[in-house]
């Protein structure tokens, strides 16, 4: 596939996780299942690396084309996958395509206890 570069890493306790896609491969997927996926990918991923998902303290999301109705339907999903205390959100929104015809793209932080 080409891909040069690690989808997690840790520095001095610190785990890195990004470019996780909301829709792999290019799947036929519903945007909500799209959010469902990326979020539970997320989930593994920290999981793989023994990690839970209260560990992660940040979070920033990159939307594709992003309405109003696309954000509320997203935040629906996103605040079912986190509970309190919450990590640290940001949603920023792009105007170009995103590979796989994903909607949404994850970048993460999280700290090892």
């Amino acid at each position: 596939s080409g891909e040069q570069f690690s989808y997690a890493i840790e520095f001095k306790g610190i785990v890195y996780i990004g470019s996780i896609f909301s829709n792999p491969k290019g799947e036929q997927f519903t945007e909500q299942q799209q959010y469902q996926h990326l979020f539970e990918k997320l989930k593994q991923t920290v999981s793989s690396l023994g990690l839970n998902v209260e560990d992660i303290f940040e979070v920033n999301t990159y939307m594709a084309d992003m309405t109003l109705e696309r954000f509320f339907s997203f935040l629906e999903v996103k605040n079912s996958h986190h509970t309190p205390p919450y990590p640290v959100w940001n949603g920023i929104g792009t105007t170009g395509p995103m590979p796989y015809r994903s909607t949404v793209s994850i970048y993460a932080k999280a700290l090892r206890r």
